[in-house]
């Protein structure tokens, strides 16, 4: 797992969080900045509302140097690259370009799950993740049918080169277009 976290108390509670679950913790503390921290109302299991404390401001270049020569000291031992932050500042610069770069030349499949305004950049990963709202804002275009997500889809992966778009419809379940498959629908129960 690579990140970044702050140098506070909910930095080092999400550092021991992550060793005591056996993942290597590869996140880079940042002075300067808070570990992001959202905190969940609940009243009789049911969420009221989220508190989300956060400052999100892009990496330096310096940071981002370190963030990708720490990565790319350990993608020779992955299987599989999955880059998520949720438009948290981690992941700007170029660094998702070098990523798919890199693991593209090494043979690793990179699956991501696009919560950026900008989808170019994650040209030549193996497979998108956008639930249907996030592919209807990136074509700019309302889409009702299974017909209209499976062209979607592959209008998608055409633009970006990409292998699939795994399309999540929330209590509708997932939508998987390929250049081999035309719409694959696991609907949920």
């Amino acid at each position: 797992l690579f990140g970044q976290r702050g140098k506070d108390p909910d930095g080092v509670i999400l550092s021991n969080f992550i060793l005591s679950n056996g993942i290597s913790d590869n996140l880079i503390i940042n002075d300067f900045l808070p570990t992001i921290c959202k905190t969940r109302i609940l009243a009789q299991r049911q969420q009221l509302m989220r508190i989300d404390e956060e400052i999100i401001f892009d990496n330096s270049k310096e940071q981002i140097d370190e963030l990708y020569y720490s990565i790319l000291k350990k993608i020779d031992k992955s299987n599989v690259v999955i880059l998520s932050d949720y438009s948290k500042g981690v992941l700007t610069g170029n660094i998702v370009e070098l990523i798919i770069q890199t693991c593209t030349q090494k043979n690793i499949p990179v699956f991501v799950d696009p919560k950026w305004q900008s989808w170019s950049r994650f040209r030549n990963a193996t497979c998108l993740t956008p639930n249907l709202h996030e592919l209807e804002k990136y074509l700019n275009k309302k889409i009702i049918t299974d017909e209209e997500i499976v062209a979607a889809g592959n209008e998608l992966l055409q633009a970006l080169n990409m292998r699939w778009l795994l399309v999540t419809l929330g209590k509708d379940g997932l939508c998987l277009v390929s250049r081999e498959v035309q719409g694959e629908f696991m609907k949920s129960r």
